[in-house]
């Protein structure tokens, strides 16, 4: 298989020459295409300052400035890496110094084949010497389409940068989102706590998840009387949930709480919660005395009493272990003991996370009426901080006076 062999390249003046018409070359698509092209571009950026003028959206301006930017980058960009072939330039070179074909014939020969060849490539040299790039390549210059795209250009960077009408409306809008997005952060915050303060039980990662959904909302509202109308909704709807249990379930969760805090369970060594000392008094069924166990049974009893509307099952759960234990069936006393620990522990996660729904509720809803009442003048509001500080401090001072003079 013959290999095609390479063209030849130009030498001596008439490389030098061929390689400043091939920049010409480059220069003249350039201008070429910048006169085509920049009108329209600079008409656009126009166009889209003037929207800018009209509506309260902050794209119009950056998107001319890109329209422009974009415009001037392709036409430089393109100039610079366009491939000029050295047939190309030798052919522009011809035509523009009337050499008739001399240039393009030298690339076609090579020198060192003969005397004839090598006249040639001498001839291409003589015709360069003294030739101008400038000259074999004229720049199309249309002064027409220069001026359009400099009037439209210079119109737009003006409107740009005037003071616009709608720029006081834009940046009441930017510190409305900036509120939104502080409140959307307290949220987040809010949500943030319930993973990390305690060990979570579902119903606090279902919150948490509820308050982080509220939070995107939040952020994406248009305006501030969405987002206060979001939080509102919102923390109705938290009360709502938080509703489910009634109030003399949580009252008799409670109460039991603090009657064995009070007066810890025979058995209960830690004086932890009601479920956890439930739990130790079922462990330790079988190393109590007589007089213990009537004890333990009286007491779960008495309990048993303070359950029966708020916990019924409880309650239930109470009395058939103090008949156990006085029957002496520990099996069924511990059976039993370990039943009402777990609907103690299960009436308490329902109460914690209802309350936990009600404190959430509470930030929502004081978290719309920031929104409603924003502060006018973030220094003033810090004064007024430190001025209530410092009553606050003149208050405390006087308390302690009162104290030490009593």
């Amino acid at each position: 298989m013959q290999v095609k062999s390479p063209k030849p390249s130009p030498t001596g003046a008439a490389r030098r020459l061929l390689r400043a018409v091939r920049r010409r070359i480059r220069i003249a698509w350039g201008l070429a295409t910048a006169q085509l092209t920049w009108p329209f571009a600079a008409a656009l950026a126009l166009v889209l300052v003037g929207i800018g003028w009209l509506r309260p959206w902050a794209w119009p301006e950056p998107a001319a400035l890109a329209v422009g930017a974009f415009a001037v980058g392709a036409v430089v960009l393109g100039a610079f890496v366009r491939p000029v072939p050295w047939g190309a330039a030798a052919r522009a070179a011809d035509r523009g110094l009337d050499t008739k074909d001399a240039f393009a014939s030298a690339l076609e020969v090579d020198p060192s084949e003969g005397p004839f060849q090598a006249r040639i490539h001498d001839r291409a040299s003589q015709l360069a010497t003294g030739s101008k790039a400038r000259a074999a390549v004229p720049l199309p210059v249309r002064s027409v389409r220069w001026a359009i795209a400099g009037v439209f250009a210079t119109a737009a960077i003006g409107l740009a940068m005037a003071s616009n009408p709608q720029d006081k409306v834009r940046a009441e809008k930017a510190a409305e989102q900036a509120l939104l997005e502080d409140k959307a952060d307290e949220v987040r915050d809010i949500a943030e706590e319930l993973r990390t303060d305690r060990e979570p039980s579902e119903e606090d990662a279902a919150l948490a998840e509820e308050l982080d959904a509220i939070a995107e909302e939040l952020s994406n509202a248009d305006s501030l009387e969405e987002g206060i109308e979001s939080l509102r909704e919102a923390a109705e709807k938290l009360r709502t949930d938080a509703g489910d249990t009634s109030f003399s379930k949580k009252a008799a969760t409670k109460g039991l709480d603090r009657s064995v805090e009070q007066r810890p369970l025979p058995g209960a060594e830690s004086g932890g919660s009601a479920s956890e000392q439930l739990q130790e008094a079922a462990d330790s069924l079988g190393s109590q005395s007589e007089s213990e166990r009537e004890e333990l049974a009286e007491r779960l009893e008495d309990l048993a009493a303070t359950q029966t509307e708020g916990n019924p099952e409880l309650a239930e759960a109470l009395e058939e272990a103090a008949d156990a234990i006085r029957d002496g069936d520990d099996e069924a006393a511990k059976d039993a003991l370990e039943r009402a620990a777990e609907a103690q522990q299960q009436a308490s996660d329902e109460v914690a996370a209802d309350e936990a729904r009600q404190e959430a509720a509470q930030d929502l809803e004081q978290a719309a009426e920031d929104l409603e009442n924003p502060p006018a003048d973030p220094s003033e509001q810090a004064g007024g901080e430190s001025g209530e500080q410092g009553e606050s401090g003149q208050q405390g001072e006087s308390g302690q006076q009162g104290e030490s003079g009593q």
